[in-house]
């Protein structure tokens, strides 16, 4: 059975935006699936060349979200790299953009996989910073906090995850819901299989057709191109101020449905590991984790890892 409405989240599309799902001659229920899939295999090829270390793959996935924010309508993280783009193409010269990418990601541990971006580390410190912080007698203004505690952020936590493992006092997890995964992916994995999603079945569909945000974001990036060169060319130009008003850009202003542009603040996730080649996303761990490759690096050399 087809249906003339095509997915745009709780809403849908406007006509004559997107073909749609009545005007699809193939599998829609195959199609959307394999959207997905192409858009999964992006986030994991960018989690994967950050945890290797890759910064150059790391930007090719970034180049195409260009695109797929853009038509998402997440207009935040669209201005932002659309940003990025322009000081990378035509500001930045070559010595600042190839300190920017030698600097993009850190690797404390100096183990392959366990690179991850700089700023992420950053707000893991400032975490333990803020927890440091609580006493009554210390700030951030006093010498001690400056000299001492501030510049061994990591050592510090190092410390006490070794002796809480030493004493078997294991550091308290903060990783939710990992036991339950793998009976999640049993389900998912049953259900895929019984209704058949991947195998192709011309004509079916399930009322509605995913959008693809990369064509969408194709088709609206000349706006958004201009509305961008508009603000940063005019006289009186002011960097934070445009680059706020590009956030605050509207999407029905680019032609998208705004009911996918939903951006929701998180919380600052573990970085991503590769460990005997399997990729560990950040929710699969916790932080004793995260501080045992740490550990590693410092009780064993790492001259023969070559």
């Amino acid at each position: 059975m087809h249906s003339d409405k095509h997915w745009s989240g709780p809403k849908a599309q406007k006509p004559g935006q997107e073909p749609s799902a009545g005007s699809f001659r193939g599998d829609c229920v195959l199609a959307n699936s394999i959207l997905r899939l192409r858009d999964s295999l992006w986030h994991y090829e960018f989690i994967y060349a950050v945890a290797d270390g890759d910064i150059g793959r790391a930007m090719q996935v970034m180049s195409v979200w260009q695109f797929t924010f853009t038509g998402s309508g997440a207009s935040k993280y669209s201005t932002e790299l659309l940003s990025l783009a322009c000081s990378f193409l035509y500001e930045f010269p070559e010595s600042l953009r190839t300190l920017i990418k030698n600097n993009w990601l850190c690797n404390f541990s100096g183990l392959p996989g366990c690179w991850f971006p700089m700023d992420l580390m950053q707000e893991h410190h400032i975490r333990e910073l803020k927890n440091k912080s609580q006493r009554r007698d210390q700030d951030f203004e006093g010498r001690f906090f400056q000299k001492v505690i501030s510049r061994n952020t990591r050592w510090l936590t190092q410390i006490r995850s070794t002796i809480n493992r030493e004493v078997t006092l294991e550091d308290r997890s903060t990783s939710h819901g990992r036991a339950k995964r793998p009976a999640t992916l049993n389900r998912l994995q049953a259900s895929l299989k019984g209704e058949e999603v991947h195998a192709f079945s011309p004509g079916r569909s399930f009322g509605w057709l995913a959008r693809d945000d990369l064509i969408t974001g194709q088709k609206a990036m000349p706006a958004k191109v201009s509305a961008f060169l508009r603000r940063t060319l005019e006289s009186g130009y002011d960097w934070a101020e445009a680059t706020e008003l590009g956030n605050e850009m509207q999407p029905e202003d680019l032609g998208i449905d705004p009911a996918d542009g939903t951006e929701e603040d998180i919380d600052v996730p573990l970085p991503p590991m590769v460990v005997d080649g399997e990729l560990f996303v950040g929710e699969a761990l916790d932080q004793s984790t995260f501080d045992e490759s740490f550990d590693v690096a410092h009780s064993e050399p790492l001259l023969d890892l070559e």
